[in-house]
């Protein structure tokens, strides 16, 4: 043994400090691990997640160490991880406060606190954590600095923190992140992104471009925080949209659209011959201009539910609803439903904006048409027809008439607790219409009630839910008292 080199064995590290990730494996290799209370098999994911991941790295001497936390048994009441100083044998609960514990017997290393043990195994490098015997050279050493003079650095940007625990932080926030990123208009810098990043992903436009010089995202929330960054000083500030728009792939445009296959969707009665003139000119107008009409977005293809269809739609003009001209149309594949953040969605007819997402849809996915290819009810071209009746049926009633009301509907039309064996065991076909059966007005008291008016259609457009199916298209009438 060279005299140059103090011997390992002889510094006492205690079960929580090692120092090299082989140590750390083969202390826990085989068997359960040494660190947990409970029983867990110590591989190397679980090492990585549970302990190393957290680790703590420092000089002593000329060797470089690292501790990590544990789940020992030592301290019963706390359940959750504690570190163990391997100078004094002090136990402490907080990561801050074990490195300042620790710095006054040792020599914190910030440039190794995103070590990833995974990596270090795979590629089997000395580069990063030192073997026993192996001292570090003087420029090496000149690296490492003190937490509180030293900077940790992202290693995805070229963000600086002061503390292991804001880099992670920062680290989850916009570089764990796998939303994917899509560009929708060359010309002008806009893209397609989700949302949120937890649950269904809803995309959002955000335009970001050099040449027009527009930084902008049509989320309220996020634009009223650049609004405050930018008073408190901080210009620059973007939300965490469009920080995403730095990792968008380049621009791939999506198959365009063909005038053949919209004839045909004519011809099956899907398109009224309006709509199809003003889907024409849209597409022509989008043309000209060198926009994508329709960019369909299926996350499907990233690992995410498949169940809803977006697409990127052109509209030509700046609203409410679309502040970068396009707008977002969604289609859901497993009940069929249509829905667009046009104002028209609100109607009873599809909208120009659903249609130029249908022509794209029949053209190069028709089997995800089947569904909903009934003909709609716009063919007229007259969306006023098929706006649904409003109603007026409690104005100008008294106190005494709601009550009878609400006890009638209370006592014969609610569901009963206990349902007949054949409708809880067998499937009833749904009529087409849905009508009041009652001939005489059940509110008005006497021995002779009035009879009801002739029946109004309330909408053509019902919808009945089934556990297997979904029945669309239902008539729903309505019958008046003829003394309301």
């Amino acid at each position: 043994m060279n005299g140059n080199v103090p011997f390992m064995h002889f510094i006492p590290l205690g079960p929580q400090t090692f120092k090299d990730h082989i140590s750390l494996i083969k202390a826990n290799e085989g068997k359960n691990c040494q660190l947990c209370k409970q029983a867990v098999i110590g591989s190397e994911e679980h090492l990585q997640k549970k302990h190393f991941k957290n680790a703590v790295h420092f000089k002593d001497g000329v060797f470089d160490l690292f501790t990590v936390p544990c789940f020992c048994d030592k301290i019963e009441q706390l359940k959750r991880s504690h570190w163990h100083c391997f100078k004094c044998d002090r136990i402490l609960h907080r990561r801050n406060a074990f490195e300042d514990h620790l710095q006054k017997h040792v020599e914190i290393l910030v440039h190794k606190v995103n070590v990833t043990l995974i990596k270090l195994i795979k590629s089997e490098t000395v580069n990063v954590i030192s073997f026993v015997g192996e001292p570090k050279k003087d420029s090496e050493n000149a690296t490492s600095a003190p937490v509180s003079e030293q900077s940790i650095l992202c290693c995805h940007c070229s963000s600086s923190f002061t503390t292991a625990g804001s880099l992670r932080r920062h680290e989850k926030e916009f570089h764990a992140t796998s939303d994917p990123v899509y560009c929708v208009d060359l010309q002008q810098g806009v893209f397609f992104t989700a949302k949120n990043s937890r649950g269904q992903r809803v995309p959002i436009h955000v335009q970001k471009s050099t040449t027009s010089q527009v930084i902008a995202c049509e989320v309220p929330e996020c634009r009223e925080f650049m609004t405050l960054a930018k008073l408190g000083g901080k210009p620059g500030a973007e939300c965490e949209h469009l920080l995403r728009v730095s990792s968008a792939p380049p621009y791939v445009p999506p198959e365009p659209l063909r005038e053949e296959s919209l004839k045909m969707m004519h011809e099956k009665g899907l398109i009224s011959t309006q709509r199809m003139t003003e889907c024409i000119e849209n597409h022509n107008q989008a043309s000209v201009e060198g926009i994508c009409s329709v960019f369909p977005v299926f996350y499907e293809k990233h690992g995410y539910s498949g169940r809803f269809v977006y697409f990127s739609i052109y509209t030509g003009r700046m609203e409410r609803w679309s502040l970068f001209r396009r707008t977002r149309v969604s289609f859901d594949k497993v009940v069929g439903h249509w829905y667009c953040l046009c104002k028209s969605t609100k109607k009873q007819y599809r909208c120009l904006h659903i249609y130029m997402a249908m022509w794209w849809l029949y053209q190069e996915r028709e089997d995800l048409l089947l569904e909903c290819s009934r003909a709609d009810s716009d063919l007229s071209g007259d969306p006023s027809e098929n706006e649904e009746l409003e109603l007026d049926v409690g104005k100008g009633l008294q106190k005494h008439q709601l009550v009878a009301m609400t006890n009638y509907l209370w006592q014969n039309k609610r569901i009963p607790e206990n349902l007949p064996q054949e409708l809880r065991t067998q499937a009833m076909e749904v009529p087409k219409m849905f009508e009041p059966t009652e001939k005489t007005c059940p509110y008005c008291p006497g021995p002779t009630p009035p009879g009801l008016a002739e029946p109004v259609v309330v909408t053509k457009n019902a919808s009945v839910y089934d556990i297997h199916s979904v029945k669309r298209g239902l008539y729903i009438n309505f019958k008046k008292c003829i003394h309301l």
